[in-house]
């Protein structure tokens, strides 16, 4: 939970930034890169706290497959963030 909740603060900050920066092209390169990163820390957490060794397949399957779709909806949320915070910063400049 803290992971994902850090991940959705920063990644909607960094989004924001650099939207708003002559460095705007590398707005949602960066933002997939770090999306990447956290599914790949969160699957391996997810993992090695809910399975057992030996793991079966059918459970590390279900596993990563939740995990998937949580990252998902934080990377919607992270960038629905930033650009909201983007456009709000937009407005008032």
């Amino acid at each position: 939970m803290l992971l994902t909740l850090g991940y959705v603060g920063i990644a909607s900050l960094l989004l924001a930034a650099l939207s708003l920066s002559p460095l705007a092209l590398l707005g949602f390169p960066v933002l997939i890169t770090l999306w990447t990163a956290y599914l790949w820390v969160f699957t391996a957490r997810s993992i090695r706290t809910f399975s057992i060794a030996p793991r079966t397949p059918a459970r590390v399957i279900g596993i990563i497959t939740v995990c998937l779709v949580i990252a998902l909806a934080a990377l919607v949320v992270s960038v629905a963030i930033g650009l909201f915070i983007a456009a709000a910063r937009t407005s008032t400049s």
